[in-house]
């Protein structure tokens, strides 16, 4: 089944004060108190399911919220700052109800060495992954990022350090595993981490890594180890961008009752 996704209006981003922030960010607030922030990715769908055996065209097509978020972010008294978005878009879950993306707070009284983030964020592995929606350059993440770096948000705690501007950037989590709004069900957690080195002002190299555990079907089994790593590039010149990112993935089983994954 082929399918073309068209988004009509493109992303739209709605704002509610001059300064730009984008859902997935892990920019805190500002002296100006509560900040509230969102955007909308309307979206038309046509899918080409080619004919029936009696010649019935199978063709679909639907209108639909690629995206539709909203938040609030801003500052509080002794270092502190927060972070709160939702998905509106019915369209973005199974359960088709609007569901919480991103929450936690961070303390930024040492920034220039490490910010302490405690709640659901994205997941600080692959350059895609944790590319703000605004700044995608296709309407969604390729499909070897979905498979292989998620769960793209899950709940932990994180300390990171240093942006675009600055040498060496870093991110460092010790999360759940087990993705977003989901109790964990075992007592191991994952561990993430990611780099990346600018050398110049043009050139970021970086990579990440991911492990962690899972249980299998059997809870009377051995816990499965998930492996997990990530190598990046991206080169931006003026209106050039040219990046790659590749990931591999392996799950070690010491059970038949879980499928593994292997793959690049």
């Amino acid at each position: 089944m082929k399918i073309i996704l068209l988004s009509i209006f493109g992303l739209i981003l709605i704002f509610f004060n001059a300064s730009v922030y984008s859902q997935g960010c892990m920019d805190g607030g500002s002296d100006d108190g509560v900040n509230i922030k969102g955007f909308i990715q309307p979206q038309f769908n046509y899918f080409l399911n080619g004919n029936d055996d009696d010649g019935n065209n199978l063709d679909a097509a639907n209108f639909t919220f690629n995206r539709a978020r909203i938040g609030v972010l801003g500052s509080i008294v002794y270092d502190i700052d927060y972070y709160f978005f939702i998905e509106t878009s019915p369209f973005k879950n199974s359960t088709n109800t609007v569901h919480l993306l991103d929450a936690f707070v961070t303390y930024t009284r040492f920034e220039k060495y490490a910010k302490i983030s405690l709640g659901q964020f994205k997941s600080p592995f692959s350059l895609e992954q944790n590319t703000s929606c605004s700044g995608l350059y296709t309407i969604n993440r390729t499909a070897v990022v979905s498979q292989l770096a998620g769960p793209q948000r899950d709940l932990g705690v994180m300390a990171n350090a240093g942006n675009d501007t600055t040498l060496i950037k870093y991110s460092l989590g010790y999360m759940n595993g087990s993705g977003m709004g989901i109790v964990d069900d075992n007592i191991n957690k994952d561990i993430l981490g990611r780099l990346v080195i600018s050398p110049f002002e043009f050139l970021n190299i970086g990579g990440s890594f991911r492990l962690g555990k899972f249980n299998p079907t059997d809870p009377t089994e051995k816990l499965n180890d998930l492996y997990r790593y990530a190598g990046e590039i991206q080169f931006k010149y003026k209106d050039f961008v040219l990046q790659a990112e590749y990931i591999y993935g392996e799950d070690e089983l010491y059970s038949i009752s879980s499928v593994p994954i292997y793959g690049g």
